[in-house]
């Protein structure tokens, strides 16, 4: 069958399956104003809307790769040994693939997310106890545990602005925060934070991405750009670049 999708694709003009694209995720992220973090995240994999179809259980997207995801954990260890962290706390962790590099270098991680069936899973083929746990909430809703580092990658860009403010007004008052996001070149940035519904899409194609530092969300304790890698669109084509910024939390603005 995929076959068969390969070659219809390859006969339908791109314009055509471009507007195609466009409008079946105008209607999905329609249907998603209406429904939970829970309900919109569960469609996502329920639906592989991030790809993996037929290759994982569940899957988190092309951005766990290896090619985007080895600077990353390459950072967030060096910061880990850096400053004796020993707790982590993954935001969003999804299906483990860049998480599971990070947790062998603490003493304790906690995979958060908010679909129930990948919690299941997770907890069913990773968990180690005392060690590796997975715990099914909302970020932007329910209490989160303590740790030394929240991690939140690539999850933000996902979700409305208002969601997002409740992110950041649900965080927890002390320790360290990375948070990564695929943005625009700075020359092709039209606007940071601009608003979409929640959903499978991000904003780099409105020229657009989550900028936490920056208004509505100015959230306190910006320390900088940690990392940047180059990013790619859609397309499978650079595009943008994935950058991590490095917040203390309930610490002075960094400007």
């Amino acid at each position: 069958m995929s076959g068969v999708r390969a070659a219809a694709r390859r006969l339908i003009p791109a314009a055509l399956l471009n507007w195609y694209r466009h409008r079946r995720t105008e209607l999905e992220e329609t249907r998603n104003a209406a429904r939970s973090h829970g309900e919109v995240f569960d469609d996502i994999y329920r639906n592989y809307r991030w790809g993996g179809r037929g290759r994982a259980a569940f899957f988190s997207g092309h951005g766990s790769n290896d090619e985007a995801a080895d600077p990353y954990v390459r950072c967030v260890r060096d910061f880990i040994g850096a400053h004796g962290i020993d707790s982590v706390c993954d935001l969003g962790c999804g299906d483990f693939r860049v998480g599971a590099e990070i947790a062998s270098a603490v003493g304790r991680y906690i995979g958060i997310d908010v679909v129930p069936g990948l919690v299941d899973w997770l907890n069913a083929n990773h968990a180690q106890p005392g060690k590796v746990m997975f715990r099914c909430a909302d970020m932007a809703a329910d209490p989160l545990p303590a740790a030394n580092l929240y991690l939140i990658r690539q999850v933000l860009q996902h979700l409305s602005n208002d969601a997002i403010a409740r992110v950041v007004a649900n965080l927890p008052p002390a320790g360290w925060l990375i948070v990564t996001e695929h943005q625009p070149d700075d020359a092709r940035l039209i606007s940071p934070n601009r608003d979409k519904r929640s959903g499978s899409t991000i904003r780099l194609q409105k020229g657009s991405g989550v900028y936490l530092e920056r208004p509505p969300f100015s959230l306190r304790g910006f320390d900088g750009m940690i990392l940047e890698v180059v990013g790619e669109n859609h397309a499978g084509k650079p595009e943008g670049f994935i950058r991590s910024f490095l917040f203390r939390l309930g610490g002075p603005d960094g400007f």
